[in-house]
Formats: structure tokens, C-alpha cells, sequence
């Protein structure tokens, strides 16, 4: 139900231990980069998945879900995103659809809908601007999703022998920026 990517998303391993991410490419969102201009990441758990980001388009959200699922069978539990911007949220849509992963966000993220303008930018607008830019990746059914669970400062979650801070930055970038650590990784 996604539009196929010619281009295969690239995913490495930090060695040494089960943390996996993407790099996207320079440059603004586009036909030439199909979208892929944010990094993601997951942390594989015995206890199930942790994603950061979802990446920038239905598409790149569910060929991330596809690559998880060549490293593991465990659940995607949690997606995690850095901030409330299109190049990383459009991928969110993938993930809603194919998994009951929660999603996780500074608070601000809530501002962040299809018809309000938040200090960042107006998301009407910008899915408006990414279905004309990214088509087909990006087009007529592809939906903001929003977050289930918001922090203010900090979040602590634990998963499979592993801690996860999440970290309120902002704001910066934008008005929900946060930063995620992985302990003891």
C-alpha cells in the first residue's frame, strides 16, 4: 500500500551491539532523494524494538519496518521521535498501521496537527508542499500521525536490560526537540 522506493534504505550496526541506523541523504526533500534526508535508528531489546525517527514518508517508514524485520521477530514496542517535523514523522504512518508501537514525543509535538499553525510550521501546509514534492511516496492518504504518550523534561523507559532517557532540548530546531540516550550502550 506504499509506494515502492527505487533506492533501498541503507542500514548499519553500531558493532558491538544491537543499535541499528540509517543516515539519509543531504538535501531538501525531493524526487531525487525520494524523501530520505533524516537519520533513524532502533535498539533491539529481548524484550522488543525502540525506533527513533520514522524517516520522511510512508514509504521510508515501512521499508525501516521491513529492515527491522530481517534483524528480529521482537515487536516494534516504541517510536520514539527526535521532534515533530515532516522529515520525520511521515513514516510514523507505517508503523500506526503495521505495529502497536506507542509513540513518544515532547509534549510540544502535540501542537504539531493537520490544521494548526505551530511556532515551527503550518503541517497543512507542509503535507500539502511533501504530496506535491515527494509523489508518490508522499500523497493523498498519507496522514500526521499523532503521539499516545508526551513528557515534559524528561521520560525514563525501560526495556529489555535496557534504560531509555529521553531528554527535552528545546526548544531549538524546533519547539519539541529532545534527545534520546541508551544506557549502558
Amino acid at each position: 500500500q506504499y509506494a515502492p522506493l527505487t533506492k533501498p534504505l541503507k542500514i548499519e550496526q553500531v558493532p558491538g551491539h544491537p543499535i541499528y541506523y540509517s543516515i539519509g541523504n543531504p538535501g531538501i526533500p525531493g524526487k531525487v532523494n525520494e524523501g530520505n534526508t533524516s537519520n533513524a535508528g532502533f535498539v533491539v531489546t529481548p524484550e522488543g524494538v525502540v525506533v527513533f525517527d520514522a524517516l520522511g514518508t510512508p514509504s521510508l517508514g515501512w521499508a525501516l519496518l521491513q529492515e527491522i524485520r530481517k534483524i528480529t521477530d521482537k515487536p516494534v514496542r516504541y517510536n520514539v521521535l527526535s521532534h515533530y517535523h515532516a522529515d520525520h514523522i511521515y513514516g510514523l504512518q507505517a508503523f500506526r498501521d503495521h505495529t502497536a508501537a506507542m509513540i513518544i514525543a515532547q509534549d510540544r509535538a502535540r501542537e504539531y496537527n493537520e490544521n494548526e499553525e505551530t511556532a515551527d510550521e503550518r503541517a497543512d501546509q507542509r503535507l500539502d508542499q511533501r504530496r506535491e514534492a515527494l509523489a508518490p511516496w508522499v500523497n493523498k492518504d498519507t496522514r500526521v500521525v499523532s503521539p499516545d504518550i508526551t513528557f515534559n523534561d524528561r521520560l525514563l523507559l525501560t526495556l529489555g536490560g535496557k534504560r531509555f532517557q529521553m531528554i527535552y532540548a528545546g526548544p531549538a530546531h524546533s519547539a519539541s526537540d529532545m534527545m534520546m540516550m541508551v544506557e549502558p550502550d
